[in-house]
């Protein structure tokens, strides 16, 4: 009824762990120590290069500072968060979960996701300085990017916080290919998130999570949100991955536009046209 859960990073091997991967499934993880109730064991290979890169990107700090892992005393014991060498690819968390936010006042939403914002927007900035703030990124990209991508973050970051009800990892990675950036959490996913802060998705009858992320990409209730995220994205040529349980939409330039030219952005709230579920 209630197995034992045991984490195994034996296989973990230098310069083949997926950032992304790692902060998914640190969001996971911490689900499942929440629902035990203690930080679950981690079995991990004795590789200084493989430890070295987990504590450099904050993995073990988080692990411990949140409860989600417990691992054998004196297995990183020479690895401090003040030792951390400078690396192009660090994971961060916020945890600031609203309790008593209402999705019926918007202006106390309006307010809390706005105070939100900046805090993590400052602190994103703060915290990956090893990747925004040299000489290369200056050179290699456009020194606004930065400020483009801890703006989206904190956006995401805050969705995560307030509709999600869970704590927000974030991982970024830069390296010859671009930048990229993760935001995960181990919440109540789109589809229960939109029917608790927008009623007219039951009134459609919106039910499988597919539907919920297409019409999450879509509609625009707010200034900034995630239809402003993934136009911000594209335009300087990247594209945006979001997922939720059993599925996942990669928005592209080509299938933006498309799915923009289909949908219906006055009726939307009555209407479901077959064009927006096919």
């Amino acid at each position: 009824k209630t197995p034992e859960i045991i984490w195994v990073f034996r296989f973990i091997e230098q310069k083949k762990m997926s950032m992304s991967a790692l902060t998914a499934f640190l969001s996971i993880a911490k689900s499942l120590s929440d629902y035990y109730k203690k930080p679950l064991p981690i079995i991990l290979q004795w590789d200084p290069y493989t430890l070295r890169f987990l504590n450099d990107i904050s993995f073990f700090k988080n692990s411990k500072e949140l409860n989600i892992l417990t691992w054998p005393e004196g297995m990183i014991g020479g690895l401090s968060e003040t030792d951390r060498v400078k690396t192009k690819t660090k994971i961060i968390y916020f945890n600031n979960v609203p309790k008593n936010v209402s999705y019926e006042k918007d202006d106390v939403v309006n307010e809390w996701k706005e105070e939100n914002r900046e805090n993590i927007n400052n602190s994103f900035l703060v915290n990956f300085s090893d990747i925004f703030f040299d000489t290369i990124f200056s050179e290699e990209w456009n020194n606004r990017l930065k400020y483009l991508l801890s703006e989206i973050t904190s956006e995401l970051a805050v969705n995560s916080l307030l509709h999600g009800k869970e704590t927000a990892f974030i991982g970024v990675q830069k390296s010859s290919r671009g930048i990229t950036v993760c935001i995960c959490d181990g919440g109540i996913g789109f589809l229960e998130s939109m029917r608790k802060s927008n009623k007219w998705i039951l009134d459609l009858g919106v039910n499988t999570n597919i539907e919920s992320l297409l019409y999450a990409s879509l509609i625009k209730k707010y200034d900034i949100g995630l239809r402003s995220v993934i136009e911000e994205v594209l335009d300087t040529g990247g594209w945006v991955t979001i997922s939720s349980y059993d599925c996942e939409i990669r928005w592209e330039k080509f299938n933006w536009q498309n799915a923009n030219d289909l949908f219906d952005k006055e009726n939307y709230k009555t209407t479901r046209s077959e064009e927006h579920t096919s």
